[in-house]
């Protein structure tokens, strides 16, 4: 099977190497300086002490030909660079899976016209260490469920022992629960500028966690008490890790803020409740980026 990754990030790094041990890889990236490093060494994965490298096909964003001859293509950029991707989808006939955080993607995918469109979550930790090197820091999980199509057309299986796919046949109640969590964790930990473990061992940001989430909940219609449990075990079994949004704003690069947040403010406005929190967490996340800036 011929499998297309675009993004070149630690997402598609890892998708590229792990399904790369049952099929026909072309990773596509945004840089040609990226394609050529990847191509010259190959994508190098680290895991725990061990190192591996998989001899790896790279294109630079520009696609040609070779994007029109996947089977699978695989979208694992961020949601805000997704604009720039979709036009070149709509002349494939190939099946498609997204990755993004947050839920706003789902509206640019009316005008898809690919017979197969799935849905996807990662609850894998990745680290990009450099152009060809990902750090697989946590193994979890890839979740996916059809968007367009049904799930039995999913044709992708689990390519790995460390890599394991679960199929869903319903996407809304999958993405809505890591939307919470990326909604509870990443803005507090790029403000707090701390590791996920630390929303839950520091009793002052546990406080303030705890009122988040019951406010995330009521504006998603989810239940409290469950989704407070949902996000400690979270921080429990991610204690160590720096959140995505952390490392975007350590590194002076643009969050997703709007696609997580700023999704829930579009529901909350939809539905005439109230968000103190998240409109303030969304303003200091926006205000951070504007400091990465120089501005």
């Amino acid at each position: 099977m011929r499998v297309g990754v675009i993004g070149g990030g630690s997402i598609g790094l890892l998708f590229a190497y792990y399904s790369s041990y049952q099929h026909d890889v072309t990773i596509f990236t945004r840089t040609k300086k990226q394609a050529d490093s990847i191509n010259q060494k190959g994508i190098v994965c680290i895991k725990g002490e061990n190192t591996y490298r998989k001899k790896i096909q790279a294109v630079s964003i520009e696609f040609g030909k070779s994007l029109l001859e996947q089977d699978l293509i695989i979208v694992s950029v961020k949601q805000y660079h997704l604009n720039g991707i979709l036009p070149h989808l709509q002349s494939t006939k190939a099946d498609l899976l997204f990755l993004q955080n947050g839920m706003g993607h789902l509206e640019k995918m009316v005008h898809l016209h690919n017979p197969n469109i799935f849905l996807g979550i990662v609850e894998h930790g990745a680290l990009r260490l450099d152009e060809n090197v990902v750090k697989h820091t946590g193994v979890g999980q890839i979740k996916i469920a059809p968007y367009r199509g049904k799930i039995k057309s999913f044709l992708l299986q689990t390519p790995h022992k460390d890599f394991p796919f679960i199929l869903e046949d319903h996407y809304y109640r999958m993405l809505i629960e890591k939307l919470l969590a990326n909604a509870a964790i990443n803005p507090l930990t790029a403000i707090l500028e701390v590791e996920n473990g630390r929303l839950i061992s520091n009793p002052y940001y546990k406080e303030l966690m705890g009122a988040y989430v019951k406010e995330l909940c009521d504006i998603l219609n989810l239940h409290e008490k469950e989704g407070l449990e949902y996000i400690e075990e979270i921080c429990k079994k991610t204690a160590h890790n720096r959140s995505s949004m952390l490392r975007d704003i350590e590194e002076k690069r643009e969050t997703e803020i709007d696609a997580i947040v700023g999704y829930v403010l579009h529901v909350a406005q939809k539905e005439n409740k109230n968000a103190p929190l998240s409109k303030l967490l969304y303003s200091m996340v926006k205000g951070k980026e504007l400091l990465g800036k120089g501005k």
